[in-house]
């Protein structure tokens, strides 16, 4: 829905033990973009009822638990 800004998926019971799961999504970005807009950032939490909330990690940096910023100029 335009506007929307948090996506939230229910994936049910995972398997344990190196259980994995994927979750994609898709986002229309305006084109022009707002002045002064270079990147764009996403970044999700996992939560469970074993542990406390996870956020995801940029896998391009060293730093744990950061933010994804892609640029866009």
């Amino acid at each position: 829905t335009p506007g929307d800004t948090d996506v939230q998926v229910d994936i049910g019971t995972i398997a344990a033990l190196g259980g994995q799961v994927t979750v994609s999504f898709l986002v229309t970005v305006p084109d022009p973009l707002a002045p002064g807009v270079e990147f764009l950032t996403n970044q999700a939490v996992v939560s469970c009822n074993e542990l406390a909330p996870t956020p995801s990690d940029d896998p391009d940096t060293a730093a744990r638990g950061d933010t994804t910023v892609t640029p866009v100029s």
